[in-house]
C-alpha cells in the first residue's frame, strides 16, 4: 500500500494490479479570524502572500501544493517557515 504520483501509475500499470483506495484531497488551514478565511471563494493568486509553512522542497505534499500554482502559470508561495510535521 502506498501513495503513487501520476507518472508512477502510467507506468506501473503494466507490471501491477492497482486499486485505488480513496481520493486525496488538500485543505489550506488559516488561523480564525483570517481574512481569507471568511471568503467563500479564493483563489490561487490570493493564496500567494505568506506568512506560509509548507513541508520542505522535495516532500510529496509540497509538490501537492506547488504544482497548481504552476500550472497556473504563477509562482509558488515561499514559506516563512519549512516543516515535515503536520502537527
Amino acid at each position: 500500500m502506498g501513495r503513487l504520483q501520476k507518472d508512477d501509475t502510467d507506468q506501473l500499470k503494466a507490471k501491477v494490479h492497482i486499486a485505488p483506495l480513496r481520493d486525496e484531497y488538500m485543505a489550506v488551514v488559516s488561523v480564525p479570524g483570517h481574512a481569507l478565511g471568511r471568503r467563500r471563494e479564493v483563489a490561487l493568486a490570493d493564496l500567494h502572500e505568506g506568512p506560509w509553512i509548507l513541508p520542505p522542497r522535495g516532500n510529496h505534499t509540497r509538490d501537492v501544493v506547488e504544482q497548481p500554482v504552476l500550472n497556473a502559470g504563477q509562482l509558488p508561495p515561499v514559506p516563512h517557515i519549512e516543516s515535515a510535521s503536520f502537527t
